[in-house]
Parts: C-alpha cells; sequence; structure tokens
C-alpha cells in the first residue's frame, strides 16, 4: 500500500509546486522630470537627468542599478547608469538623478532648435536590475515625452548656438 501512496504523494507535491507562479512584475513607467547642463565644453556636456519611475504593482520594487539610453530632440546622445540601489515603493513612485556625459558633435546641430524653443523632445528606453528572493531579474520600458528647459540652463547652450548655425546656409 506504501508504494502505491507514493507516486500519488509525489504527483500532488509537484502539482502544488507548479501553482505557485511568480506575479507577473510590470515594468515602471520612467519619465525624465528635470534636465539640467553641469558642464559644457567643446567636446563633451554633462548633464544629470531627474528621472521619475513609477510603480504600477501592488508590491514595492527594489532596484539595484539602471541603465538608461536617451535621445533628445531625435539625437541620440548617450547612456545614464545609476548604480545605487532604489526601492520603489508599491502603487507610488521615487525619483533619482542620473548623470550622463555626451559628446557635442551630435548635439551641435540640434542647440540651436533647443535654444530657440527652450523645448527638449525626449525618448527613453530603460533597463533596471531588480533584486529580490529568486535573485536577479532585468526588466526594460521605454517611454516619450516633452519638456521646457528652463531660461539658466538654456543661456548655458548659448555659447555653442553660433557654432551649431555657422556653415548652415538659408
Amino acid at each position: 500500500m506504501m508504494r502505491s501512496i507514493r507516486p500519488i504523494l509525489v504527483g500532488a507535491l509537484l502539482l502544488a509546486c507548479g501553482c505557485t507562479t511568480l506575479e507577473p512584475i510590470a515594468a515602471p513607467e520612467a519619465a525624465v522630470v528635470d534636465l539640467r547642463f553641469t558642464q559644457v565644453t567643446v567636446l563633451e556636456t554633462s548633464a544629470v537627468f531627474t528621472i521619475r519611475l513609477s510603480n504600477t504593482n501592488p508590491f514595492p520594487l527594489p532596484l539595484d542599478g539602471a541603465v538608461y539610453r536617451i535621445w533628445l530632440n531625435g539625437v541620440d546622445i548617450g547612456k545614464g547608469m545609476a548604480g545605487e540601489t532604489i526601492e520603489v515603493p508599491r502603487l507610488s513612485s521615487v525619483t533619482h538623478d542620473v548623470p550622463v556625459h555626451f559628446g557635442n558633435l551630435g548635439m551641435l546641430l540640434r542647440v540651436a532648435d533647443i535654444v530657440k524653443s527652450n523645448e527638449v523632445k525626449y525618448r527613453l528606453s530603460t533597463t533596471l536590475y531588480l533584486v529580490g528572493d529568486h535573485g536577479r531579474r532585468r526588466i526594460s520600458s521605454s517611454s516619450e515625452g516633452q519638456f521646457k528647459l528652463d531660461a539658466n540652463q538654456a543661456r548655458l547652450l548659448q555659447p555653442f548656438v553660433p557654432v551649431a548655425t555657422s556653415g548652415i546656409s538659408e
């Protein structure tokens, strides 16, 4: 009798384990909420992007790093990386600052448009590293939006407008 019960117990145990699946995780929504140019030189610009991560899950998301690929006005300016650990509370959001260093050659063609309109359109491709009881997972998302540059930030770019527009015939 014990031999006939054993396969049933093993089958029931496997069935019970198979029913406990991981709850699907919705990737946090990422949006640029601020941009501060910190240094502008002839060859490189440094900026700090403030990113808002919104968690629509009914549980907190412990993140251990993030990589953001950023496009401004259609130009791929590069990547920003954040190595700090962040917990995004359940049904809430947090902001964090992400430093980005990018070459000016691609940006010079867009500087005049940015300074003139003070408006920046962005696209953000996000990779977040989630840590938890089941190890590390990578979750990705993308978003688009636009914002206005504050007058001081536009002023910081002003010296590059003649460089960006010289050689462009009307």
